[in-house]
């Protein structure tokens, strides 16, 4: 559903939750291509995992829990409304 009727790429879509920090947004999207193949690559203003980074992990993470949770807060779900969730592993060998 969040992918119908806009324009935006797939990657926007799914990070709903894009913090600012000195006024600006944390990340943006650039389009590269490569052999016919196009993606959307996530540039960082701030690494959140650099060592002596100010804005940590757990903070951002505190902060997308809270959107989360004031977005859903007068949601009412009926049992159709669950939906599915993807699980992926990245790099696995078999």
């Amino acid at each position: 559903m969040q992918m119908s009727n806009t324009d935006r790429s797939p990657a926007e879509v799914l990070r709903s939750f894009n913090p600012e920090y000195d006024g600006k947004p944390l990340f943006t999207y650039e389009m590269l291509s490569y052999m016919g193949n196009r993606w959307d690559h996530v540039i960082w203003a701030v690494d959140p995992l650099r060592e002596n980074s100010n804005n940590s992990y757990d903070e951002l993470y505190d902060r997308q829990l809270k959107n989360k949770q004031r977005a859903t807060e007068n949601l009412t779900l009926t049992p159709c409304d669950k939906g599915r969730i993807l699980v992926a592993e990245i790099d696995v060998r078999c």
